[in-house]
């Protein structure tokens, strides 16, 4: 019995921790925290990555290699999306605004995304 407690206890605490997670996120997207990005996004080689170009398009993208879409436009980052239901839905090609509160320095750079709307 005391078996059951403990494990509705944990589950209840992982429950709580990652609730305040998402009001955390959502805290500095409405503090105006979060920094913003628009473009296209580009799948290859099992990652996600935003062109911030505006004359980049989907076809070509698509007929070349990921690796020759970084060389290409100056502006691309990969992007950390941790909603994995939400990423089962976006396609090469699609226009999308990014929130994000911090770039990492690589190339190319990597963005923890906060919230991603596709327009």
């Amino acid at each position: 019995m005391n078996r059951v407690y403990i494990l509705l206890t944990a589950l209840l605490f992982f429950i709580l921790l990652f609730y305040a997670g998402e009001l955390s996120q959502k805290a500095k997207i409405k503090q105006g925290a979060a920094m913003t990005m628009q473009g296209m996004l580009v799948m290859g080689d099992g990652q996600i990555y935003l062109v911030g170009d505006d004359d980049v398009s989907k076809e070509e993208v698509e007929s070349v290699s990921i690796n020759e879409v970084i060389g290409r436009y100056g502006s691309v980052a990969k992007l950390d999306i941790q909603n994995l239901s939400f990423f089962k839905r976006l396609q090469t090609g699609d226009r999308v605004k990014i929130w994000y509160t911090e770039e990492q320095e690589s190339f190319p750079s990597k963005i923890q995304v906060l919230k991603l709307e596709v327009r």
